[in-house]
């Protein structure tokens, strides 16, 4: 009896072997593809979050993306993308973004540092493939600037925007947030061929102060030494997207930790494969942002930056030795 007991046990164990699938065999490949184009900042960003999902045990498969002018080496990337056979593509800027979503049909795209993103053609309301796209945006989030206006200015109630026609969801998020707050939101169109009429109608509006969007169809150089100018004579503050630009003379700055941002998305490529789909992950706002500030500005146009303003981690500038 005992003997008939052990092989039906097992016989049940085989059946439970045959039919039972193992987790490994239910789970769906990880194959990883990081679309990177060729700047810097892509770059920081890219190898932030490859370390990150290093350390989590995630392997992958890293294309560069070769400017525009160079189509050959773009075809290249384009046929190396669709051989590496991805189960999810990581895509730095806009480019890289578009040509992931073109290339590869049905496969979840995480995109980070994409300027003005909410104006990215590929996250409009009527586009097919905004399901399968999550990220991080390529700019500060209105909240975080206008908590720190009202930090470093309290009395701000006015701010100028200088930025293109095709910013109007952008332009719409900075009002919705503002006029909660009982800030005048003034936008002004500009192009970089004709900035100074741009600058002359912040003064014809009565602008208080001026925002700076990181457009580099608006802002060259010289543009933005005619702000700060503008800023200087007028005595307004110029709330600028860079260090560099703070540094030259704008009263204070915000913007992105690229190595953050990297990390962050690394983030959303885990809970991706963990079966999270994209559409309800959505576009995020950089976690961390950098911020600087220029003391010798601050005297020069009548704004008090003492207290806590001058935190440990603003960067500071126009400092007397």
């Amino acid at each position: 009896m005992s003997r008939i007991l052990a092989i039906l046990c097992w016989s049940s164990l085989i059946s439970l072997a045959v039919h039972t699938p193992s987790a490994a065999a239910d789970r769906e490949p990880r194959r990883l593809t990081i679309l990177s184009a060729h700047l810097a900042t892509y770059q920081t960003a890219a190898d932030a979050m490859r370390l990150k999902l290093e350390a989590s045990g995630y392997t992958y498969t890293v294309i560069n993306l070769p400017h525009s002018s160079d189509a050959d080496g773009q075809a290249a990337a384009i046929r190396d993308l669709l051989e590496s056979e991805p189960t999810v593509i990581v895509a730095t800027g806009k480019t890289a973004t578009s040509i992931a979503l073109r290339s590869i049909p049905d496969v979840p795209v995480v995109f980070m540092l994409v300027p003005n993103t909410a104006d990215a053609p590929f996250l409009r309301a009527d586009n097919p493939d905004r399901v399968r796209l999550a990220g991080v945006a390529g700019d500060v989030s209105p909240v975080a600037w206008l908590d720190s206006i009202a930090e470093v200015q309290p009395d701000c109630s006015d701010i100028g925007i200088l930025y293109r026609a095709s910013s109007a969801h952008v332009m719409s998020n900075f009002r919705r947030v503002a006029e909660r707050r009982g800030i005048r939101i003034t936008g002004i169109v500009a192009q970089k061929d004709d900035f100074p009429s741009a600058v002359d109608e912040l003064t014809r509006q009565r602008c208080a102060s001026v925002l700076m969007l990181p457009d580099p169809a608006i802002y060259n150089s010289p543009n933005v030494q005619h702000l700060i100018l503008w800023g200087a004579r007028s005595k307004k503050p110029v709330w600028a997207f860079s260090a560099s630009v703070v540094r030259a003379g704008a009263l204070y700055g915000q913007y992105l930790d690229n190595a953050e941002v990297g990390r962050q998305a690394a983030k959303i490529v885990e809970r991706i494969f963990d079966g999270e789909a994209p559409e309800k992950i959505g576009v995020q706002y950089p976690a961390v942002v950098a911020k600087a500030i220029n003391v010798r500005t601050a005297d020069l146009i009548g704004v008090d930056v003492g207290g806590n303003i001058l935190k440990p981690e603003t960067t500071r500038f126009g400092e007397k030795p």
